[in-house]
């Protein structure tokens, strides 16, 4: 399972993502990679949770919890990708612009 980024398609490091199932909760970090692993889960439907790291400046995730369905002896890989948040742009349409005369000399003010 990873984390990556849309831009790049490069990991994102240090998100700790959670996966519960009753009252079974397992911790992890994401790696270098962007990757992290659960190993040995008992089948059944499984919640994936963001719960903690840090985004690059303005990112946020496609989507923060998943549903995963582990049948016996089955495997799961999943991917949570890291999007950029758009920006409005504002044009400042009003304003003043002050420019000074050169001093004496022809050096600037």
């Amino acid at each position: 399972m990873r984390i990556v980024s849309e831009a790049d398609s490069a990991g994102v490091t240090g998100v700790v993502v959670e996966l519960a199932r009753g009252g079974e909760v397992l911790r992890r970090v994401s790696g270098a990679d962007g990757g992290f692993d659960f190993a040995d889960l008992r089948p059944g439907r499984w919640t994936l949770s963001v719960v903690g790291g840090e985004l690059p400046p303005h990112h946020r995730f496609e989507r923060d919890r998943a549903e995963v369905e582990l049948a016996p002896g089955g495997a799961g890989a999943l991917v949570l990708r890291v999007l950029p948040v758009h920006r409005p742009v504002r044009m400042i349409t009003r304003g003043e612009v002050v420019v000074e005369a050169p001093r004496q000399g022809g050096g600037r003010p």
